[in-house]
């Protein structure tokens, strides 16, 4: 598992039959993609989710963007925070996935200093709410509260339209 962890796939692309500037412009693509994983921490955090991968499994790495900045960061997400309903798994690919983490109430006023009331009013510090259906597995501290983050894939409507996904 070391081994094969410690190994870094170059990104290839795919230019059959493409003229020379296309040719060209694959080659600045692979060296921007190269640096943009070596900047982004992505091959440390490969590593770790291919750890993950052997023990539990399953290895999750999730990019996100970086608020403020036009840059984006790579996380290692534990396989036990991802929930996705095994009923919409039957025969295709889900079209919802959630995650749910437990966060510091303290880490969430600093990172959403405007929703401060709806931070120290959310359920956790007397149990109460639906914090059981989320973290039923293990007691919550007085200071923590569940965050759930969801993805919705963007559908065909009735109208023959791609209708937007969502991110809450």
């Amino acid at each position: 598992a070391s081994i094969i962890s410690k190994s870094r796939p170059r990104i290839a692309v795919n230019t059959d039959n493409g003229d020379w500037s296309t040719q060209r412009r694959a080659r600045w693509v692979e060296r921007y993609l190269e640096q943009l994983f070596k900047s982004t921490g992505f091959y440390q955090q490969a590593q770790a989710a291919f750890k993950d991968a052997c023990i539990f499994g399953t290895g999750v790495l999730k990019i996100v963007p970086i608020p403020g900045q036009r840059r984006i960061k790579v996380e290692r997400v534990l396989v036990d925070e991802i929930i996705v309903d095994e009923r919409e798994c039957r025969g295709r690919p889900p079209r919802h996935m959630h995650q749910r983490r437990i966060v510091d109430r303290e880490e969430l006023l600093a990172q959403y200093p405007d929703f401060e009331n709806e931070i120290c009013d959310a359920a956790g510090q007397d149990g109460l709410g639906e914090v059981g259906f989320w973290a039923d597995y293990r007691p919550l501290e007085l200071d923590q509260v569940v965050v759930i983050e969801s993805w919705r894939l963007p559908h065909v409507g009735k109208d023959g339209k791609l209708t937007g996904g969502r991110h809450t």
